[in-house]
């Protein structure tokens, strides 16, 4: 939804953590998505690592000029 409304694409790699990858992107459990900069990416996982959540948070993808997902 970002993606779309702000012109731009997403490079996205969600293959290869999880091995039943449909059962797990199509289940009822609550999920997030958040875009951060690079540059604060370790900020952000120690804030997940601090309050034990780390098993939980996967890196994913990052937004490319291309326009295309």
């Amino acid at each position: 939804e970002i993606s779309f409304a702000s012109r731009v694409g997403l490079d996205i790699r969600i293959d290869n953590f999880h091995e039943n990858l449909l059962a797990f992107l199509f289940n009822e459990e609550l999920g997030a998505v958040i875009q951060t900069r690079r540059s604060d990416t370790e900020q952000v996982l120690s804030c997940f690592r601090e309050y034990g959540l780390e098993s939980y948070v996967y890196l994913i993808g990052h937004p490319n000029q291309e326009d295309k997902i």
